[in-house]
């Protein structure tokens, strides 16, 4: 009985299994399967024949080869035409422009970031807590006796702590 899931799966580890590029388990498991699948065995077996053909084949390049490539892509360039990074910039100079100024851009807000962060004060629990109270004093729902005494209470804590 076949199962097409496994099937499928096996026959992408065959290629694998054809140039004897599979781990000691993945392999026992293809065995296995290819023991009992009659399609995966033939497969199998084609791709072992082109390897081995690969394999044993002595191809080489034409001495040539890379001259004529290189003399046809020349052939295809416009005459003119920049070369190099000079070139590129020349004709995308707007998109130059803007990667410029959006790295300026970003430069400049980091060093802004970090020198705001140096000026900032360190906000301790107290001064949250008290400014907190005097900001809410304001507001008409709060319950002005809770808020008085805690801004009272903190006031007695911090004066308790200076010498």
């Amino acid at each position: 009985m076949k199962s097409e899931g496994k099937c499928t799966k096996i026959r992408k580890m065959l290629p694998y299994h054809a140039m004897d590029a599979l781990g000691h388990r993945t392999r026992a498991s293809v065995d296995e399967h290819i023991r009992s699948c009659a399609d995966c065995r033939a497969e199998l077996d084609a791709l072992k024949k082109v390897a081995t053909l690969v394999e044993t084949s002595e191809l080489e390049a034409p001495p040539d080869m890379w001259p004529s490539i290189f003399a046809r892509l020349k052939t295809r360039m416009e005459p003119g035409q920049y070369r190099g990074i000079s070139a590129w910039l020349r004709t995308h100079r707007m998109q130059s422009m803007v990667a410029t100024g959006a790295v300026i851009i970003t430069l400049v807000g980091v060093l802004l970031n970090i020198q705001l962060q140096k000026e900032q004060p360190q906000l301790t629990y107290h001064t949250y807590l008290a400014t907190h109270a005097a900001i809410s004093w304001t507001e008409p729902f709060a319950d002005k006796a809770a808020l008085g005494l805690i801004s009272t209470l903190e006031l007695q804590k911090e004066a308790d702590v200076k010498p």
